[in-house]
């Protein structure tokens, strides 16, 4: 029988930690949604953006205070392209905190809401449930914010990392 195991490395992670958008973020408001344009190849990845990782895990770290409400987070999705970046999902075009920007489930959330204590610049918080599996196709980067308020004018950082697993 062979043993599954974390691959030795930096903190178990394959490669440094990178970014998956930055300014797009900067005062988001409470229900709007926003595709990655800046980081990776205009926005797009791929699997060499994971480093070819099965699975990833990700952050969102704050560029300023901020107080969400109840139940908040940021719902994040891989917007997927099979054919290699020409043409991806679809969004919802009346997405809002009612309605979601895709029509499936995110992919990962990372929940903002911590009994109504406020952020702190450069505070860190973890998706839930950690680790992630990492899209195959090329694929955009899309987060609806639901924190009940609108994010930080500016510094904000939603970043990943592809973890090291050996078989």
């Amino acid at each position: 029988m062979t043993d599954f195991l974390n691959e030795p490395g930096t903190n178990g992670l394959i490669q440094a930690k990178f970014s998956l958008m930055t300014t797009e973020l900067n005062t988001l408001s409470n229900g709007a949604v926003v595709t990655s344009s800046v980081n990776g190849s205009s926005g797009v990845f791929t699997q060499t953006n994971w480093s070819n990782a099965a699975w990833g895990g990700m952050q969102f770290s704050s560029g300023g205070a901020f107080t969400p409400t109840a139940g908040g987070l940021l719902a994040v999705w891989f917007l997927l392209s099979e054919d290699g970046g020409s043409t991806f999902e679809a969004l919802i075009s009346s997405a809002s905190t009612t309605i979601p920007a895709l029509g499936r489930p995110p992919d990962v959330i990372i929940p903002t809401y911590e009994g109504g204590a406020a952020w702190a610049s450069g505070n860190i918080r973890a998706a839930q449930g950690r680790y992630f599996k990492t899209p195959w196709e090329t694929h955009k980067i899309v987060v609806q914010n639901l924190s009940g308020v609108s994010l930080p004018s500016s510094g904000n950082v939603l970043s990943a990392t592809g973890m090291a697993i050996k078989y």
